[in-house]
């Protein structure tokens, strides 16, 4: 595509996609049949020759224990993207810088973009509707490549839209690791200057409020046609499978500027959820300062991934560690930190954090401590969904009855933070109290308590 043409279009009209879509089958096919490896696509130029490519995470767990600056890089991007994306389900602006090497390979801290898909292909998309998501990111990987390489995203915006599936079951769903509650959608936008790149995503609800009827199609079918395009009809892969060019001109505020457009067309509401309006630069700049708040969380999970090197053995076991060593430090976080909505963490474990905010609420650290392992233990959260095998379908305690769809649960919690009777038969209900939601939280012992609810 050259520069002066159309402002926006869809890249799968254009003519060239179609070469760009067959060599993405290709690769697709090539992962499949184990023909493809790193190392047989790294550029033979002096550059990639002095760096040893990192082909995934369990590669980069290994090398930064070995000391290697750019592996560890890559561990604390593929942590803070977890640990962010885990807790935060919409309402969240961040961004994910990448750069090209002298072949114009798209990397990001060594590892590149094509390892990263061939990675998604091999792990993360059993099921039919799933491997369909993941083909498509796949192809998106490969036009972001090629606009690159032509120059093409230094005057336009690459944007796609991932939406929750909407040809999949609530339990698939639940099981792939989307989160219902907000019935999440990722307007994500990548640019380039030079040889660097970055998308900016942003998280916005696909529902105003929880239970409520989704908006996100509609919403989104009105935002494209501002720019002329359609995408009407497109179930939520297609979707995916069809992103823009947009010129950078008709959005100078970046992922912003859409997020604003999806609100408006939503009907009013602010990242996609039924909330009063802000400002939303100040609100752009309140995301990145909260994400560096995390900074000592995401150390943790680092450190801990690292020292963990010799018995990660896997490529599956290193994504694993992540995941519960992700889930296990949001846990700890959250039982402090009242702005982390619990219900990420399903419906036990959030029950579980909600006593354990109660005990420290009355000074007893070390209850709410034995609350929040628990917690641990009963943590179904998940940030990037996938349709691995290996996610959580369920707690590990199995000590608890509950219900997905309301929050209702109950279980023994160790001891009443109120009466301090220990075993008690706890009782969490949401209930609506004056159009507001809330959870009661009700001990056999006759103590409860009530807090706001998402």
């Amino acid at each position: 595509m050259r520069a002066g043409e159309r402002l926006a279009l869809a890249i799968p009209a254009t003519a060239e996609d179609l070469a760009v879509r067959q060599k993405a089958a290709s690769f697709i096919g090539a992962v499949a049949t184990g023909a493809w490896n790193v190392e047989a696509h790294t550029a033979d130029t002096e550059e990639a020759l002095q760096t040893q490519p990192i082909e995934s995470l369990h590669d980069g767990i290994h090398l930064a224990a070995e000391g290697d600056v750019a592996a560890y890089k890559m561990i604390e991007m593929n942590a803070i993207t977890d640990f962010v994306e885990r807790i935060i389900k919409s309402g969240n602006i961040n961004k994910i810088n990448m750069m090209a090497d002298a072949a114009g390979a798209i990397q990001q801290h060594g590892q590149t973009l094509e390892s990263v898909q061939a990675n998604s292909l091999r792990y993360a998309s059993k099921g039919r509707q799933m491997r369909a998501r993941v083909e498509a990111e796949t192809r998106n990987a490969f036009r972001l490549s090629h606009y690159y390489n032509q120059g093409t995203l230094n005057e336009y915006n690459l944007v796609t839209f991932s939406r929750v599936p909407d040809d999949m079951s609530d339990s698939d769903m639940r099981k792939a690791g989307f989160f219902l509650d907000t019935m999440s959608c990722s307007i994500q936008v990548t640019s380039a200057a030079g040889n660097q790149l970055a998308t900016e995503l942003g998280f916005v609800a696909g529902v105003g409020q929880r239970g409520a009827a989704r908006h996100d199609g509609t919403a989104i079918t009105d935002l494209v046609s501002q720019f002329g395009l359609n995408v009407a009809g497109m179930s939520a892969t297609e979707l995916l499978d069809s992103p823009l060019l947009i010129h950078k001109s008709l959005m100078p505020d970046g992922v912003l500027d859409l997020v604003r457009r999806y609100d408006a067309a939503a009907g009013g509401t602010f990242f996609g959820e039924n909330k009063p309006p802000q400002d939303y630069y100040a609100y752009r700049d309140m995301c990145a300062a909260r994400e560096a708040s995390f900074k000592p969380t995401i150390d943790k999970i680092v450190a801990e991934l690292i020292a963990e090197a010799p018995t990660i053995t896997s490529r599956t076991m290193a994504t694993e560690r992540l995941n519960k060593i992700s889930g296990k430090q949001a846990i700890h976080l959250a039982a402090e930190n009242m702005s982390i909505n619990p219900d990420v963490f399903g419906t036990e474990s959030s029950a579980r954090i909600e006593i354990a905010r109660w005990h420290l609420e009355k000074g007893n650290r070390e209850l709410a401590a034995r609350e929040i392992l628990e917690a641990v233990k009963t943590d179904r959260s998940n940030s990037c969904p996938s349709g691995s095998s290996d996610s959580k379908d369920g707690p590990e305690s199995g000590s608890n009855t509950n219900t997905e769809e309301d929050g209702d649960c109950e279980f023994t919690s160790l001891e009443c933070p109120e009466c301090h009777k220990k075993n008690v038969k706890t009782t969490v209900k949401i209930i609506i109290e004056k159009g507001a939601r809330k959870k009661h939280i009700s001990g056999a012992c006759g103590c409860s308590k009530t807090v706001d609810a998402a």
